[in-house]
């Protein structure tokens, strides 16, 4: 069916669609000269989709074609929830008061309003990752279950100072982000010093603070050392000098 002028409506149904037995069917509309949408729906995968028909007789370039119309597609799944994909702002999904849960942008900037989880389901915070790192919102949490943990090793405390002391710590900057400076070592080194990450390329949050822990540690341990030794020290000079005193006394006397 078709209307006449410069408007256009036509609905189809197509038996012969190559998807066996399973008919096709179709609905379009439009403005010739301009453009024309077309809604097709396949009984094979039930889906419902818009069209913009840019190869037919009459339609216009992409350029043209934008300025001129803004295609969008809205549909309501329970009357509490609304979908919209529209060719200016993206795809929006929205509550039933109007705001926006949901949106990713023409540019790919993509917002959601609650939580994301990847492969767990979520537990309140705002990204949850199957293993249990999360980020509330201002810090990034590790994972450290010791249940989740294996083959540990005593590390030697003496040898992580040496190693610390030969690695080169730099101040920096990434490339294109000049006015962010930082202070550390290249993932290079890192790797190469001290073994420990999945490549040379990163530096996992858990390595450098724990390899920090270990060598305090260490420097306690040194500390607590050398300060025994010299109470120990101080107390013989205190019995030397206690024994001086008495050899004085009795010479005076």
């Amino acid at each position: 069916m078709s209307a006449g002028g410069n408007e256009l409506v036509d609905i189809s149904v197509d038996e012969n669609s190559g998807l066996g037995a399973l008919p096709s069917s179709s609905f379009r509309l439009g403005r010739p000269a301009v453009n024309e949408g077309l809604f097709v729906s396949d009984a094979t995968s039930m889906s419902l989709t818009l069209l913009h028909d840019e190869g037919g007789a009459g339609s216009s370039s992409a350029a043209m074609f934008s300025d001129l119309i803004d295609s969008q597609l809205n549909l309501m799944d329970d009357g509490i929830t609304s979908y919209r994909a529209s060719s200016s702002s993206g795809l929006e999904m929205r509550s039933s008061s109007n705001v926006a849960t949901c949106t990713i942008d023409r540019n790919g900037n993509q917002y959601l309003s609650n939580t994301l989880s990847v492969g767990v389901a979520g537990s309140g915070h705002h990204i949850d990752v199957v293993g249990g790192a999360y980020c509330d919102g201002t810090n990034w949490v590790n994972a450290s279950d010791k249940n989740s943990k294996e083959n540990f090793e005593q590390v030697n405390g003496e040898e992580i100072l040496e190693k610390i002391s030969d690695l080169e710590i730099t101040k920096w900057n990434y490339k294109g982000d000049d006015d962010a400076q930082h202070i550390g070592p290249t993932a290079q080194d890192f790797k190469k010093t001290f073994g420990v990450g999945a490549d040379d390329k990163s530096i996992s949050t858990i390595d450098p603070s724990g390899i920090a822990l270990a060598a305090i540690k260490e420097l306690y341990k040194q500390f607590s050392d050398e300060m025994k030794q010299k109470d120990a020290q101080i107390e013989e000079l205190q019995k030397e000098m206690k024994k001086l005193r008495k050899e004085l006394e009795q010479k005076k006397n």
